[in-house]
């Protein structure tokens, strides 16, 4: 078979170069059965055995860690069958949102402290990084047809995403911790009249350096120390390895690049939350982790306690808005049923009046009392009638009870006993 001069072909390589591989696929693949799989895993009792023995206390992460990755991959191998058998564009995108934002929940899990909105500007800068490359791979690289195919879109994306996360999660700590350790040279610098950049470069640099290092390291050494994992899926698979080869190298090419750009956008992005417009150190946004765990199975069940708080929360408010709407409908319609409201209204006003109108009653009696107890007979006889008939006389004028026992105190001229009518004390 004569091989092709390049990868710049519209139909699948793979399919060009594969070996004569039956209807089953079994003549060159090898079959492995779930056994094999667990034969492989019984390696994993020399990491516990040396975990034990050394008092490593990893025995128990490592045993969580092999379950996961067991579990993870299992149930990604049976949701890729329908993926890649459909291989409808929405299907496929929908796969691949959900892969960036479970990308960008993981980076952000790992560093010890975060910041209001780290997780939305990973997940922007990860997604965006991620999306511009994998399009650019795509029509322009490999130029499948179409673009979107399933069976090179996914594996693609998933192997950029998996090296990309790891340089970012760096890239966060570092950032967050040089802000939180070296925040008395930052205010130093911005006190000297250095901008929120100009007292940061430095910080970014380290982190920027630090976060790109594993790439670096990783390309400095493939081929010659290690067989990357690509290469060699495709070389079991059949492949020839010289064209395995150069899938691999431009798998390392988008990964550095995706890599690169995520990193220097979720650094930048960190300081210039961290440090205001004013160019002032804001510690109070650098916010401690919560000790209830990291990685993407903490922030989904934290999303998911959040979510359902949010839900129950809104539908206790709707529910109260209902009923206090129909409480005031139900009270409206009793107030306004029959026509005997402005009478009712009326006779409770009258007896309210009335009840007044005894007190004060009683308020000018004991008036009364104290003024007459220091005179005569004859002068407290003249001064009871003339209050029981100012009393019983209702003006016109609206005169109260108060103003009438005023007539009545020692040296008040107003008023006479032929003013009123002469009523007896007994009526008092």
């Amino acid at each position: 078979m004569q091989l092709p001069g390049n990868i710049f072909s519209q139909h699948s390589v793979l399919h060009q170069l594969g070996a004569d591989v039956d209807a089953d696929g079994d003549e060159d693949a090898v079959y492995l059965s779930p056994w094999a799989v667990g034969l492989a895993a019984l390696l994993l009792l020399i990491n516990g055995l040396f975990s034990l023995y050394l008092s490593l206390g990893l025995h128990k992460t490592l045993g969580t860690a092999a379950i996961r990755c067991t579990i993870q991959l299992t149930i990604l191998g049976y949701i890729l069958v329908p993926i890649f058998s459909y291989d409808r564009w929405w299907l496929v995108l929908l796969y691949a949102g959900f892969m960036i934002t479970i990308a960008a929940a993981e980076a952000v899990s790992r560093p010890s402290a975060v910041y209001q909105g780290m997780l939305l500007h990973t997940l922007g800068v990860v997604g965006g990084a991620a999306t511009g490359v994998i399009c650019y791979a795509m029509l322009l690289i490999i130029r499948v047809q179409p673009w979107w195919h399933a069976q090179y879109f996914i594996p693609t994306l998933g192997m950029i995403l998996g090296n990309c996360i790891s340089g970012v999660s760096v890239g966060l700590s570092s950032v967050m911790e040089e802000l939180t350790t070296g925040k008395g040279r930052i205010e130093l610098l911005l006190a000297l009249g250095a901008t929120r950049m100009e007292a940061t470069r430095e910080t970014m640099q380290r982190c920027l350096v630090l976060a790109l290092t594993p790439v670096l390291n990783q390309m400095s050494v493939m081929g010659v120390v290690s067989i990357p994992g690509m290469m060699t899926g495709q070389i079991l698979g059949g492949t020839v390895p010289s064209q395995a080869a150069r899938y691999q190298i431009m798998i390392m090419f988008l990964i550095a690049a995706t890599t690169c750009i995520a990193v220097v956008g979720s650094v930048y992005l960190a300081v210039l939350n961290i440090l205001d417009r004013q160019h002032r150190l804001c510690s109070e946004k650098i916010l401690p982790r919560a000790a209830a765990g990291s990685g993407v199975e903490h922030w989904i069940h934290g999303q998911t306690v959040r979510g359902f708080k949010f839900v129950s929360k809104g539908l206790r408010r709707v529910v109260g808005r209902i009923r206090v709407s129909y409480g005031q409908r139900e009270r409206l319609s009793t107030a306004f049923r029959g026509t005997g409201l402005a009478r009712r209204f009326k006779q409770n006003r009258s007896n309210r009046h009335q009840g007044d109108d005894y007190d004060e009653l009683g308020s000018v009696t004991s008036q009364l009392h104290d003024v007459i107890i220091g005179a005569s007979d004859d002068e407290s006889q003249s001064l009871v009638q003339e209050a029981s008939g100012a009393l019983s006389d209702n003006d016109a004028d609206g005169q109260s009870f108060t103003d009438a026992s005023e007539r009545f105190r020692p040296g008040s001229s107003t008023g006479s006993v032929s003013d009123f009518d002469a009523k007896s004390p007994s009526q008092l």
